[in-house]
């Protein structure tokens, strides 16, 4: 009578209390892995948005630079290099801090968002 649990005093039902609360502790513990996976991923993927958005700047002022190299070098006048030059450079500080706040008011979900627009 023990296996078929109908006592509440039974050992068949304390194992079965017993194996439920094992399921119940398993379960909430891999809920918890599958939380921590779930923070890492997205602070991975914080991490190569940053990284690509870092190298597309990056490549961005080196072709802006090659322009302004390769206009001074077409140019035959030495005078007018410094003047298309300085055009260039003025717009750069003005654009540097604008990321810088638009990265401090956004939150840090927003940020994925960046990825779905070429």
């Amino acid at each position: 009578m023990a296996k078929d649990g109908g006592q509440p005093g039974d050992l068949g039902s304390k194992d079965a209390r017993k194996a439920e609360k094992e399921l119940r502790k398993h379960l909430k513990r891999l809920e918890g892995e599958l939380a921590a996976a779930s923070r890492a991923e997205a602070r991975r993927l914080r991490k190569f948005e940053k990284a690509r958005w870092r190298r597309q700047r990056i490549q961005a002022f080196v072709d802006e630079v090659k322009a302004i190299t390769e206009a001074d070098a077409g140019s035959t006048e030495p005078a007018p290099a410094p003047a298309a030059a300085a055009p260039r450079s003025a717009p750069s500080p003005a654009r540097s801090p604008k990321p810088a706040t638009a990265r401090a008011t956004k939150p840090r979900a927003a940020s994925p968002r960046k990825t779905a627009r070429p």
